[in-house]
């Protein structure tokens, strides 16, 4: 499972990934001469923002990096791989979909996340959030039905 913390901020992150200033928008002031931590969240809101199509290679090119040191920085911040995050990410965005659109085939959001085969996602899926995509849909239709069916609605049904 992904660490609370990190998956808090790829959620945050991806509600500014649109904004121009996003440093300012989450409130990060680092301080003087501490390039590293305005470094990181630039990769990390790359990686968000990019996350269908993202390569390493693409990555390191956009911030001129090698790719063994933007691997290092990612790394060394996070302590999670470049592919880890990108991987959380799509999940993360697909997880986002199937809430929001029971009528959307899981395959048209595996194909929209980025992924070109399905049972890749599927794995990644269950990778971060312990069951099928199939699964945790059906979870949170069961969930809202529940809701909708609460004591009050017994009592005036």
């Amino acid at each position: 499972m992904m660490n609370l913390h990190f998956q808090k901020f790829c959620i945050l992150t991806m509600r500014y990934n649109n904004k121009n200033n996003f440093l300012d928008d989450i409130g990060i002031n680092a301080p003087e001469g501490n390039i590293a931590n305005i470094t990181i969240v630039k990769i990390l809101h790359y990686i968000l923002k990019h996350y269908k199509d993202i390569t390493l290679a693409d990555l390191a090119e956009h911030f001129n990096y090698s790719e063994t040191h933007v691997s290092r920085i990612i790394k060394a911040s996070t302590g999670k791989t470049f592919a880890e995050i990108r991987m959380a990410t799509k999940i993360q965005k697909a997880a986002e979909i199937i809430l929001k659109s029971a009528n959307i085939s899981i395959e048209d959001i595996s194909h929209d996340v980025g992924y070109s085969e399905i049972s890749t996602f599927y794995r990644a899926f269950r990778k971060i959030y312990g069951i099928t995509p199939a699964a945790f849909r059906k979870k949170h239709l069961e969930s809202q039905a529940q809701e909708n069916n609460g004591p009050l609605y017994k009592i005036l049904g």
